[in-house]
């Protein structure tokens, strides 16, 4: 096999070392998708200076299991509202693995996250994939990490679909795809003078909503904790004080 695969379409080089033969990849730059080389003669390259940055590692273009409906034959199926970037992922993938991946959405220091369509269900997902699969003590905090975000079924954490291993031993877990901004990147748009689009009672109660999760997953998960715990949010000239009771899983907002 080649150390190094060239993507056919836009050249960018990926290190394939130790991957198998045939293995299908997503480039990160144009999205294409392409197989790992047996030797570095069959790979298409172009000359590039010898300092060019070679990306680390390609997107799977695949990942999981074989697609259960792959198995039981079944072809085809129902995409409400045509949503599509669903049908678009849908029609476009190839091979017969469960998720269809798309992206990466973010990247940590034991997982990435990747943005896939679940082939099955036919809709779109988030996936945290394990990144150091060699250390078994981050293998079994990644796992906990799956089952209790899973087992915490609250309207304001996001639910865990599915935990499961792929065709290479990879562990990794599905959950809902939230849309939209993060209430970090609307606070930095107001600190900067911009519009976020948010009035003073919508982010609050977006912080009453995160309160909320945090003091409902404290209840479950933590024996010894404080009664209540008080935050003080201020907005020009008014403040909120917000009390979160974890052992009662509710936060209360007191306006002064």
């Amino acid at each position: 096999m080649a150390d190094f695969t060239s993507c056919p379409q836009c050249q960018t080089r990926y290190r394939t070392a130790g991957m198998p033969v045939g293995k299908r990849l997503r480039c990160r730059k144009c999205r294409a998708v392409f197989s790992v080389q047996e030797d570095a003669a069959s790979t298409p390259t172009i000359q590039k200076p010898a300092d060019e940055k070679v990306d680390a590692d390609a997107l799977p273009a695949g990942m999981g299991q074989q697609s259960s409906l792959s198995v039981a034959g079944v072809h085809g199926g129902v995409v409400l509202g045509q949503d599509k970037p669903v049908v678009e992922s849908l029609t476009a993938a190839t091979g017969d693995e469960k998720y269809a991946v798309e992206d990466e959405i973010a990247r940590g220091g034991m997982g990435a996250i990747l943005k896939a369509v679940d082939r099955d269900i036919r809709r779109p997902v988030a996936m945290k994939v394990m990144l150091g699969e060699a250390d078994e003590r981050k293998r079994a905090r990644f796992v906990e990490e799956a089952q209790v975000t899973g087992q915490l079924e609250h309207p304001n954490i996001v639910p865990i679909h599915e935990l499961g291993v792929d065709s290479d031993g990879r562990l990794f877990f599905t959950m809902k795809l939230v849309k939209g901004r993060s209430l970090e990147q609307v606070l930095k748009a107001q600190q900067k003078g911009g519009e976020s689009g948010m009035s003073l009672g919508a982010l609050l109660n977006a912080f009453v909503n995160v309160c909320n999760a945090v003091a409902f997953a404290h209840s479950k998960i933590v024996k010894s904790i404080a009664d209540e715990i008080v935050l003080e949010v201020k907005a020009k000239d008014r403040s909120w004080t917000v009390t979160v009771r974890p052992k009662a899983g509710k936060a209360e907002v007191i306006t002064r």
